[in-house]
């Protein structure tokens, strides 16, 4: 058979946002942020697109001229050894540097932006590099080392004091090379940490630990440094910022945090930003601490005002990551449990209609357009967002840590749920027909029977959002593997002819339930459920004319006829040590019967009637 047609894939969704900190220009007012070969510039109070900068490899570093009295210039780095000078605003390439390495951080130390300190990516065969680089419009660039004699590759680097200081960490110390000496020489103290931040405009460092402790360090050109220990989480920091008196905080707490470097460890000496539901892995302070960025381990970016309010946020495809995995029992399977879902409901008149739909997040559904490559909406299907009236005032009043980290504990903190400390609450499966989506949803890391929660939500186009519409009965000892939308007249004693709309839940190690809405009363019920010989069923599906289900019991097939729910035919198509492993229906209504790892088999049901 010859086949002529051509199909034209389109890739959405791969490349992250937050391998490396976001980037602000004209003071807050433009943000900054690569997507694997293209960098982004958008605008902070409005989220939109302003214009893209297109590269020839994968960026892997970002910088601006921060002169706020001219427009401001665009550097980029790329993975290939490229660094280019961009004019933004027509997208044009002024100038284009190669180096041998890639660049991974790059800071300019004059206002004609001729000269920068430049650290290159350590390899196997070597160290992380050091250097001084002259760039000149011609392409040509001049290279002196400023200090390659690392004991070992740098854990974290950063520059502080109007770049004067130069700092490092290595396995078990961090060193100090003052950048206007002489000599030029590191002054090591034995400190363990994972990062190191620096303050742009005074002689003050920052470490950070894997056990949450942090570490501000004075007189940092001194033998005998003067040091002030915050701690109030035992959670890895991910990254710290300074500026001004401002010291920033996040890791996989799950919060960022505020400290008062004049008052670090008062009472008012630090506020917080809580319930953000994954993991810090960069921020980032506007010039003048207008805005804060912050690029969450779920792939998005998050602007948040000194207030500690998110003001915007940046999604892009979320894809779960190892510990959530880890904590969901689910490791190495798929980054999204609950399935994967396309739907073609026009949910806005502004996008596209073509939405897919993951819950790469816990608890949350994600509702991405591959047509824009845009986020469209969130669903938070477990209510993580939602504080209970009672627990209002403590929230927002939350001053001591102990009152703060019992409830982050209570609320989304993933290292207890990898133990069963935490009830592990997700979404086991879900279904989506128009604008009506059914959720279940239920706790995997508890030694008890699972109890599983059947939610029914109708999208409102007021809010371009899904609203809970009801909330069934927990089936208490009972796990839902799948759920479907059905479109039917059922006229059986148990379900009157006025139900159109029904949602059939495979349950684990059972049959098939069937919820009905009522039309008259505006409300959802289980109707019945389909059993046959006390088998376990498998895998169900219907016709495109809703006509017939057809359901799997291990291996054995079996057709309902949707009016009545009469079983009409039944056949063995495995021998017993296989089962049905999945069924669907054409619009011819054969059903196709994908049998365990053998072959698969196609059953036209009239036939066998």
């Amino acid at each position: 058979m010859n086949l002529e047609t051509e199909f034209e894939f389109t890739r959405i969704g791969g490349d992250s946002i937050i391998k490396f900190p976001s980037v602000f220009a004209e003071g807050a007012k433009i943000l900054l942020f690569a997507c694997g070969s293209v960098v982004q510039l958008h605008s902070t109070e409005t989220g939109v697109e302003l214009k893209r900068l297109m590269h020839d490899a994968e960026v892997s570093f970002i910088t601006v001229s921060d002169n706020l009295n001219k427009e401001f210039e665009v550097f980029t780095a790329t993975v290939d050894g490229f660094v280019n000078r961009w004019n933004w605003k027509d997208a044009v390439i002024l100038a284009q540097w190669k180096f041998q390495d890639e660049v991974i951080q790059m800071h300019f130390i004059d206002s004609t932006l001729t000269s920068a300190y430049v650290i290159f990516k350590p390899s196997v065969a070597k160290n992380a590099m050091f250097n001084l680089v002259n760039f000149h419009q011609d392409g040509q660039i001049k290279t002196t080392e400023v200090f390659n004699n690392f004991s070992s590759c740098p854990q974290s680097f950063c520059f502080a004091n109007n770049i004067k200081c130069f700092a490092f960490i290595l396995r078990d110390s961090f060193g100090v090379i003052d950048l206007k000496g002489k000599q030029r020489r590191p002054i090591y103290h034995k400190h363990s940490a994972a990062l190191i931040t620096g303050h742009p405009t005074e002689p003050i460092l920052a470490t950070g630990s894997l056990n949450g402790e942090i570490s501000v360090w004075y007189r940092i050109f001194q033998h005998q440094l003067s040091c002030t220990i915050c701690h109030w989480h035992p959670y890895v920091v991910n990254h710290l910022v300074i500026r001004a008196n401002t010291l920033l905080s996040g890791g996989q707490e799950q919060v960022l945090v505020k400290w008062d470097l004049r008052d670090l460890n008062g009472r008012h000496g630090k506020s917080f930003c809580a319930r953000l539901h994954s993991a810090v892995k960069w921020i980032t302070i506007s010039p003048n601490s207008e805005m804060y960025a912050v690029c969450m381990d779920d792939n998005s970016v998050r602007l948040i005002a000194p207030d500690m309010t998110v003001k915007f946020q940046f999604q892009y495809f979320v894809r779960r990551n190892y510990l959530e995995s880890l904590a969901s029992g689910d490791v190495g399977e798929s980054p999204y449990p609950a399935g994967l879902l396309y739907s073609t409901f026009d949910f806005t008149s502004e996008l596209s209609p073509y939405t897919v739909i993951t819950n790469g997040r816990i608890g949350e559904l994600q509702f991405y357009c591959p047509v824009t490559n845009k986020n469209i909406m969130n669903v938070d299907v477990i209510e993580n967002e939602f504080v209970p009236e009672q627990e209002q005032n403590m929230v927002e009043t939350l001053s001591t840590d102990d009152q703060l980290h019992t409830y982050l504990k209570k609320k989304c903190l993933m290292s207890e749920r990898t133990d069963g400390a935490i009830p592990f609450i997700d979404i086991a499966s879900f279904a989506i027909m128009d604008d009506w989506m059914v959720t279940a949803e239920c706790c995997l890391n508890t030694d008890s029977e699972p109890g599983t929660k059947i939610k029914f939500w109708k999208y409102s186009l007021a809010k371009q959002n899904f609203q809970l519409f009801a909330s069934a009965e927990t089936l208490h000892d009972l796990f839902v593997d799948k759920l479907k939308f059905i479109t039917c007249i059922l006229n059986s004693g148990s379900c009157p002819s006025n139900r159109q709309l029904a949602v059939g839940g495979l349950i684990r190690g059972r049959g098939v339930c069937i919820w009905m809405f009522d039309n008259n009363n505006d409300r959802w019920s289980l109707a019945t459920t389909i059993n046959y010989r006390k088998l376990s069923a498998n895998c169900f599906t219907y016709s495109e004319a809703h006509s017939i289900m057809a359901v799997g019991f291990r291996g054995s097939l079996t057709l309902w006829e949707m009016k009545t729910l009469i079983l009409i035919k039944s056949i063995d198509v495995t021998s017993d040590s296989d089962y049905i492993r999945y069924t669907c229906c054409c619009c011819y209504c054969y059903c196709y019967c994908f049998i365990l790892g053998i072959y698969f088999s196609i059953w036209n049901p009239f036939l066998m009637l």
